[in-house]
């Protein structure tokens, strides 16, 4: 128990000599020693709670300590004619347009380019003259790499017809490669 309050307050202290570091300009050495620390934590959230937990808890620890110090900068004071009700539900309703926009765009980048992702690795090694193990390894790694690729190519597109186009015409040929 002693250990792990340790090393809370070994985090905290990192993120508050950051974040002081941010505020008053100039206050290299907070930061500094605020960076310096936060790999510090790293140790003493392990020797608390095992290697395995101690750096997700330090990682945990550091970023709900940096949003409860941006969010005690929260200013919540505002008057009525900076937010009114009717801003209020322009900003919480969004257009159906864009609520479809943005469906097609989780379903394309996510799902769909996730199957056609797995298709591609498949037939990309499938003809290697490689042992079965190898072709298998390859595939494995090269299918989370096409699904980030085309994730994020899918998400940096302004319109979807270009990108669902070719997601469909590489699952088309993938298919038949495949079924031949």
């Amino acid at each position: 128990m002693a250990t792990t309050i340790t090393a809370l307050l070994i985090s905290v202290v990192s993120v508050s000599l950051i974040y002081w570091s941010w505020r008053e300009q100039g206050r290299w050495l907070h930061a500094f020693a605020g960076w310096v620390l936060a790999p510090v934590s790293i140790f003493a959230w392990s020797a608390a709670s095992g290697p395995e937990f101690g750096v997700t808890y330090a990682v945990i620890a550091f970023a709900c300590a940096a949003w409860l110090l941006a969010g005690s900068e929260l200013d919540v004071s505002a008057g009525e004619d900076r937010f009114s009700v009717r801003t209020m539900q322009r900003l919480s309703c969004p257009s159906a347009r864009s609520v479809l926009k943005n469906v097609a765009v989780f379903v394309l980048s996510v799902p769909a380019t996730g199957l056609l992702s797995l298709m591609l690795s498949v037939v990309l090694v499938v003809n290697l003259p490689w042992s079965l193990l190898s072709r298998i390894g390859t595939a494995i790694i090269l299918y989370p790499i096409l699904w980030g690729v085309l994730s994020a190519w899918i998400c940096s597109q302004e319109k979807l017809a270009k990108p669902a186009t070719i997601v469909g015409g590489l699952f088309l040929i993938s298919s038949l490669i495949l079924v031949i």
